[in-house]
């Protein structure tokens, strides 16, 4: 009896699979073919896409002058990103922010921040963890042994070195785990509070991004740069 359903959820799991395969082909397909309705149809009905189905996702809707969708997946695309797959993300929001705004331009600050950025993104959490408990091992080791009397000044490069490392995982974790909603209408409202009721502190523009801080019923408690507030659920979609 455990035979068998060992076989029928294998022979499920297989079938699983050659649907989604089968709808990433038909979405390929009508993407080729320049139908990007349809390739996104196809595409959004994969469970689990990875960085291909997400990037054609964001230039499907680019295709379509769907700004606020593209970036959706851009930043969807961007947790799962190699270092030569974030450039060309970037490239893509620069060129959405260049239609927006003209005179849009990133300066040598933002260039370095987000050469930064790729650099710690696309490093592997399995390498992060797995260095800094090596070196982590090897500093106990010092210590036990009182090696580092002799060694100091290796000692303190170790500790330099793990504290950088430390920083570059938390900023990695914060980065994986922090939820990002995008505007999705023309123009929606910020409010004080979680309620219409509320008095509207100012309006949001199609594609503006905000970090999540809280969820209260049906309202978003947001942070911008120019602004805090609070936002209807429906008017945003969350990354």
């Amino acid at each position: 009896m455990k035979i068998y359903h060992i076989i029928i959820v294998c022979l499920s799991w297989f079938g699983f699979l050659q649907g989604q395969q089968e709808l990433f082909l038909q979405g390929n397909y009508f993407f080729e073919k320049a139908k990007y309705t349809q390739a996104c149809k196809a595409y959004q009905s994969i469970t689990n896409p990875g960085y291909s189905v997400l990037y054609n996702l964001a230039i499907s809707y680019l295709y379509q002058n769907n700004h606020a969708q593209a970036l959706v997946f851009i930043k969807r695309a961007e947790k799962q990103a190699t270092f030569a797959q974030l450039t060309n993300l970037y490239q893509l929001i620069e060129y959405i922010e260049k239609l927006k705004n003209p005179e849009f331009a990133l300066t040598l600050f933002d260039q370095l921040a987000i050469f930064c950025k790729k650099c710690i993104l696309s490093v592997s959490m399995l390498l992060l963890q797995s260095m800094l408990f090596m070196i982590l091992c090897l500093l106990i080791l010092l210590w036990y042994r009182r090696w580092y009397i002799e060694n100091m000044v290796k000692f303190i490069c170790l500790i330099i070195i793990l504290i950088l490392l430390s920083l570059v995982f938390i900023y990695k974790v914060s980065m994986l785990q922090e939820r990002i909603g995008i505007v999705t209408q023309d123009k929606i409202s910020l409010y004080a509070g979680p309620d219409r009721s509320f008095y509207q502190k100012s309006i949001l523009q199609n594609s503006d991004q905000m970090t999540i801080i809280n969820q209260q019923q049906n309202y978003y408690h947001v942070k911008m740069q120019h602004a805090v507030g609070w936002v209807c659920a429906d008017d945003i979609q969350i990354v």
